[in-house]
């Protein structure tokens, strides 16, 4: 069942979809009008109430659907092994039975960059179009000490907020508030609802748990070849904690010939989507990549 406290209080936006027997939630918001859909993937810890600031904007110009994984905010969990092909597949299963076809602008933030590839990989005639915002790279333990260390303390805490969910500290505390901060008040009460409760924290204890599994899957995706690809990176190269961050995401523009790569400067990982101001390069650049993409496909597609 989905978690009663968080549905009665704050009913999901979007439609739930059953898929082999559990729901989940997918919120599309716009009309196509011929043009791609937009497709958007939270990171690590996330859920789809993280694009309140993006998707209404995209949504004046094309259909957008942000989503929720299974086990993630309004989402069921289901019995599939976790991984970024399963992400994929099931994503793609959802979309179909929903009448959402392609083609798709994939957009995806943090850890949501390296689903968007995998997926891109096993249905290349859907994709158009990519958008990595601060992107993880499948590497980036390996070649950063500090990003290493950040993500070992990060896995620590996860081991324990699902226990504190349990109780109900985290509703109490707040501990959730700074992945939040700065979003519309609707959709910030909202994700504090999703990401307070233990089944949301378990799944992304359990994605990062997975990490080695989608990395793996990341590194034997495909060269891009010329699919339009737009590296937006925050500005947190000075920051010790993003120490190597930089040279990552320069190395992510190499996945395409045809790319461009965008500093978003005074933001930093969260602020990119949370923070109205700062969330204008993520508009933008999505904006800049439909209108590039709707002039070479065909209508008919």
């Amino acid at each position: 069942m989905i978690r009663r406290w968080t549905t009665q209080n704050y009913p999901p936006p979007g439609q739930l979809i059953d898929i082999e027997g559990n729901l989940l939630h997918l919120h599309s918001l716009g009309e196509a009008k011929g043009k791609p859909t937009v497709i958007l993937e939270a990171g690590l810890l996330s859920m789809s109430a993280i694009w309140a600031w993006v998707q209404p904007e995209i949504a004046k110009l094309t259909r957008v659907v942000a989503y929720d994984r299974p086990g993630l905010g309004w989402s069921e969990p289901n019995k599939q092994s976790l991984n970024a092909q399963q992400v994929a597949v099931t994503l793609q299963t959802a979309l179909k039975k929903v009448g959402i076809e392609p083609p798709y602008i994939l957009v995806g933030h943090s850890m949501g960059g390296q689903l968007i590839r995998v997926f891109t990989d096993l249905y290349p005639d859907e994709v158009v179009g990519m958008i990595l915002i601060d992107s993880s790279h499948p590497d980036q333990r390996m070649r950063s000490p500090a990003i290493a260390q950040e993500m070992k303390k990060l896995f620590n805490q996860l081991q324990f907020l699902p226990i504190l969910a349990k109780l109900g500290i985290l509703r109490l505390t707040g501990l959730m508030q700074p992945l939040v901060d700065g979003l519309p008040s609707q959709q910030q009460a909202e994700a504090i609802a999703c990401c307070s409760s233990t089944q949301h924290l378990k799944t992304s204890r359990d994605e990062l748990l997975a990490w080695d599994l989608m990395t793996s899957q990341v590194r034997n995706t495909r060269h891009l070849g010329d699919l339009p690809l737009t590296i937006l990176t925050a500005d947190s190269g000075s920051d010790p904690v993003w120490a190597g961050w930089s040279e990552l995401q320069a190395d992510l523009a190499n996945l395409s010939s045809q790319n461009k790569h965008r500093i978003a400067t005074g933001a930093n990982h969260l602020s990119l989507l949370t923070h109205k101001q700062d969330a204008q390069a993520a508009i933008a650049a999505i904006c800049e990549m439909l209108e590039a993409v709707s002039m070479v496909i065909s209508p008919q597609r």
